[in-house]
């Protein structure tokens, strides 16, 4: 399984990553600096997230895509979620809705669906707010659960680290899932999904892809299959 984290410098990649290992995970996504050496404890994942309303989004989308393994985008407002998804380039839309915001709904859960965008799943204000603001926190994931659920669209699941005891380990992080009210095996498929995505974008970005959407040799419908496992 993946997780997904915030360093903002190779100390805190160095040390996020380290306690990613103890913690149980195959991999890490890295946004915000340069990702650890080859050696490190586990697959150490670069990703750059596009923070832009729309009328710049598109253009440091176009930018960006090249430059890490996975590309999100922070949503927040009706438009950035309208944005991000329907943008096929995007891997993840990252806070899309928040304790007091919820500019998200059935038709943006649909193209989301449609695109492929795989919408996160932050259980960082679970873990870390108080009061009123844990509440609505558990509410928002509640009400996007079911949207996602019922459009049948991708997800993945965070903790939200920025700093290792940020992190917690996908058993801890399934068992708060579970206590919030999300469905036995949401969180761990949520953190699997991380891993499917890099697998595939790894793929795309090798040497049998003349450009995106199309692949030197025979067609095979299994080529156009994601990677299944558990990564």
């Amino acid at each position: 399984m993946y997780e997904a984290v915030d360093a903002e410098n190779a100390a805190a990649a160095d040390a996020l990553v380290a306690t990613a290992a103890r913690l149980g995970y195959d991999g890490l996504v890295v946004r915000g600096a340069e990702a650890a050496p080859d050696d490190a404890a586990v697959d150490v994942v670069p990703a750059v997230t596009v923070d832009a309303g729309p009328e710049t989004a598109g253009s440091l989308v176009r930018d960006r895509r090249a430059a890490a393994t996975l590309l999100l985008v922070r949503g927040g407002t009706p438009a950035r979620n309208r944005f991000a998804t329907g943008e096929p380039r995007a891997d993840v839309l990252v806070g899309a809705v928040g304790p007091d915001e919820f500019p998200f709904d059935d038709v943006l859960a649909r193209a989301a669906a449609r695109a492929g965008v795989r919408v996160a799943f932050d259980l960082g204000p679970v873990l870390r707010e108080t009061g009123g603001t844990r509440v609505r926190a558990i509410s928002a994931l509640a009400r996007l659960h079911d949207l996602v659920e019922t459009n049948d669209t991708p997800h993945v699941v965070t903790a939200g680290a920025d700093v290792p005891l940020g992190l917690r380990a996908p058993r801890a992080l399934a068992a708060v899932g579970t206590a919030v009210g999300l469905p036995d095996g949401f969180v761990r498929e949520g953190l699997r999904e991380w891993g499917r995505l890099v697998a595939r974008n790894r793929d795309r970005a090798g040497d049998d892809w003349v450009m995106p959407g199309v692949r030197r040799g025979r067609y095979d419908p299994a080529d156009w299959s994601e990677p299944e496992g558990d990564p």
